[in-house]
């Protein structure tokens, strides 16, 4: 799961994200459904901005997006999480998703994606094509009829699905 704690660099900003993680991961119990995509609070003028991105396998509907904000809500006042104002944005990752984590790859089988590739002393490498095969440390990506690549995930740099309109 790539939780982003990018937006905090002091020991009480960290404990904050990490109360408002809890929080999180209490209503998604209540939601097994539900898998946390990513996680950002980011302090916006006088307010902290919590933004929850959610997804399940099925897409996400806007009705699952309000109650989840609802009940994130109600768990970060029940624990008085915060003192001052808050706002929370809860949504889906949409299409154009970064993906990270081997459930990313394996939900998107047999579609096509765009990824580059880090290998240390060589150069980055941008590879298009059909994923075949997902595993917890690696993918197989047919890049051709006759071609399909092994990437392990640590060597993957960036990937999304490849949106041909």
């Amino acid at each position: 799961m790539g939780i982003s704690s990018r937006f905090f660099c002091g020991v009480k900003r960290m404990d904050l994200f990490t109360r408002v993680k809890e929080v999180v991961q209490q209503v998604l119990e209540i939601y097994p459904d539900i898998e946390l995509v990513d996680l950002c609070i980011r302090p916006q003028n006088s307010i902290q901005m919590i933004t929850v991105l959610i997804d399940t396998p099925q897409g996400v509907l806007l009705d699952q997006c309000v109650k989840f904000n609802k009940m994130i809500g109600y768990k970060l006042e029940e624990n008085a999480v915060f003192k001052s104002k808050y706002n929370i944005e809860v949504c889906s990752p949409g299409i154009d998703r970064i993906l990270k984590t081997a459930g990313d790859f394996k939900r998107v089988c047999g579609k096509t994606i765009k990824l580059t590739t880090i290998n240390p002393g060589l150069n980055e490498q941008v590879l298009v094509g059909v994923l075949s095969q997902a595993a917890e440390d690696k993918i197989f990506l047919e890049v051709s009829k006759d071609n399909e690549v092994q990437v392990n995930l640590d060597n993957i740099k960036q990937a999304r699905l490849e949106i041909g309109w």
